[in-house]
């Protein structure tokens, strides 16, 4: 529906005024009863028809991201023309329409135009192939700047490409990373999906220009995803008595923004050896005004992750057995179990003094045991060992000899089975 025929519509139901029209558009896309894009300063031309079924939308973008065609052969590029074979329900999207699902894929990035404003030919970089080409050479670039997250969206790399199709180098893009150039520098910018991480290698005499660049674009994208904990580290090489070593360690790009905001001048970091100045790395990257203008941005990221929220122990002041107070219990048992045996003895002359001290022994730990176990002052293997004692011990208190363990009676069997024989 176009939005003369919205209009009419509306002074049909006697909303004449045009902001209560725009008013009730945007209260229906708010909804998502329809879809009007009057609010996109970028997108104009989207305003021009409304949408009063969205699944309209979402089967003609399913029906693109996947063709099998597209994705396989034509490596994610779609000329306009090759709609008519990839909608499925061509009485659905007539000719005059495609071009607005095309600008809708647009405005949510799924797709980028590659011939400037004439919208013939779209790359769409979710399609892209998976196969990296030869990207050696960019693997040693002294410039190494690394995003990490907590959770990657697949979505970041496949936009970033797709919004710097432009500054790709040589047709060397994949679908997690892209080779880009300017003023002769060249940028290796590749996603680790399993990892959770983002690296910019970057070479060249103006190399710190074009990494501003890559960042402030990941910066327009990170700020489109609520809540997305971002940490930003920058790749040093190890250094040991002035000679590198070898390695390459990522450290905290914040920390070192906060030791250059204190004055520090030489410090230590995590996993390095060897002393370095914040300010020495930090310039390669951009000047101290534009990083510290920035660091309360990066901190609030970077707070999101978990990496920033330690594990809180579950009890962090656990209270300590009153040792103290259960001896004083265990004593007054003892003292009480004791008075009331001797009282017996004298009542009963037959109770012969070995029983009375043997009850005291027998009925002490029955008591005193599961009173330390629930304190916590013995353990629950401590616990079971001591019933087993006290099990083992009432035959003896009988006059018996304690059961011998059955494998000692397993061992005896060959012997005897072999005197038989």
């Amino acid at each position: 529906m176009s939005y003369e025929t919205y209009q009419e519509r509306c002074k049909d139901a006697n909303i004449t005024t045009e902001a209560d029209q725009k008013a009730l558009i945007g209260f229906l896309h708010d909804l998502g009863v329809v879809l009007n894009y009057q609010y996109t300063d970028n997108y104009t031309w989207l305003n021009e028809t409304n949408v009063l079924n969205p699944e309209w939308v979402t089967s003609g973008v399913y029906d693109i991201l996947n063709n099998h065609d597209l994705a396989m052969n034509q490596k994610g590029i779609l000329d306009l023309d090759d709609l008519c074979d990839i909608l499925k329900q061509l009485e659905r999207y007539p000719e005059n329409k495609r071009l607005f699902l095309m600008g809708l894929m647009e405005r949510f990035e799924l797709c980028f135009r590659l011939d400037g404003d004439n919208p013939v030919r779209y790359l769409i970089s979710d399609l892209l192939s998976n196969n990296e080409p030869d990207v050696d050479v960019y693997e040693t670039a002294p410039l190494h700047f690394q995003y990490h997250y907590d959770i990657l969206p697949s979505s970041i790399i496949s936009r970033f490409v797709g919004r710097n199709h432009t500054m790709i180098y040589k047709k060397m893009y994949w679908r997690s990373g892209a080779v880009l150039t300017q003023d002769l520098c060249k940028a290796l910018v590749r996603a680790d999906e399993e990892d959770n991480f983002i690296a910019i290698k970057v070479q060249g005499n103006r190399a710190s220009a074009l990494l501003a660049t890559i960042r402030a674009d990941f910066k327009r994208i990170h700020n489109t995803i609520p809540d997305l904990a971002v940490r930003e580290y920058i790749v040093i090489r190890e250094c040991k008595d002035g000679k590198p070593t070898g390695r390459e360690v990522p450290a905290d790009y914040n920390h070192l923004c906060r030791l250059d905001q204190s004055g520090t001048v030489e410090c230590i970091l995590p996993e390095l050896e060897g002393k370095y100045n914040p300010r020495d790395i930090l310039e390669g990257i951009e000047s101290r005004k534009r990083r510290l203008e920035d660091l309360p941005d990066r901190l609030d990221r970077s707070r999101k992750s978990r990496e920033s929220r330690p594990l809180k122990p579950s009890n962090p002041n656990p209270k300590k057995p009153g040792l103290i107070k259960v001896s004083g219990i265990m004593l007054g048992i003892l003292c009480v179990v004791s008075a009331i045996f001797a009282v017996i003895a004298q009542f009963v002359p037959e109770v012969k003094l070995f029983l009375v001290f043997a009850s005291i022994l027998l009925a002490f730990p029955v008591v005193i045991i599961p009173i330390l176990k629930i304190r916590g002052i013995i353990t629950e293997d401590a616990f079971n060992k001591g019933l087993e004692g006290f099990f083992k011990a009432v035959p003896m208190l009988k006059g018996k000899e304690p059961e011998k363990p059955e494998k000692d009676e397993a061992k005896k069997l060959p012997a005897e089975t072999n005197a038989k024989k």
